[in-house]
């Protein structure tokens, strides 16, 4: 796969600058709503993914709620909310999902930012990336989910690999194959 072009925790490292921002919106997922089937199924991934810690030595705490859907035509539907806290200053992108790939209870999904408070480093336009792995409801096991990634997200769709994932402090992921 291509070099990634930027990391969020890597564009964060210039935030300490900027002045500080609104807090965003709840990202549960409770607010993201996709559009499914009349008959309700398909493949789909959700979740809110809470306190992913950086692995570049820096106190960044990531966020994220997801919901995206798989119609049995191939349409996908979804939406994203990310937000990050660095310094005192809170980060916040929205967009849209634009590809998921479901390999039994781990999720691949892409997305294109469509708001951001961050322009300089999560611009508008955008393509943000992760990976999610369900390992049982809350309790039963340890779901697991990756940073968001900034890698091309036709690059992303086209490629199998997982990204590096870690176990989640809070937070729950639903996979559905």
């Amino acid at each position: 796969m291509k070099l990634i072009k930027f990391t969020v925790a890597a564009a964060l490292l210039t935030a300490g600058c900027a002045r500080e921002m609104q807090l965003p919106t709840d990202p549960s997922p409770a607010k993201l709503t996709v559009a499914a089937d009349a008959a309700g199924r398909g493949q789909s991934a959700s979740g809110h993914v809470d306190q992913i810690s950086s692995p570049f030595g820096v106190a960044v705490i990531d966020q994220y709620s997801f919901a995206a859907v798989r119609t049995p035509q191939g349409q996908i539907n979804g939406q994203f909310e990310f937000r990050a806290k660095y310094q005192g200053v809170v980060l916040r992108a929205h967009g849209e999902v634009e590809c998921l790939s479901i390999n039994g209870n781990k999720a691949r999904i892409a997305g294109r930012v469509t708001q951001s408070t961050f322009e300089g480093g999560i611009p508008t336009g955008s393509s943000l990336t992760w990976t999610v792995t369900d390992n049982d409801e809350p309790g039963r096991g340890r779901d697991t989910a990756s940073q968001l990634l900034g890698a091309p997200r036709e690059v992303f769709c086209a490629a199998a690999a997982q990204y590096p994932e870690a176990p989640l402090r809070r937070g729950n992921i639903q996979v559905r194959p």
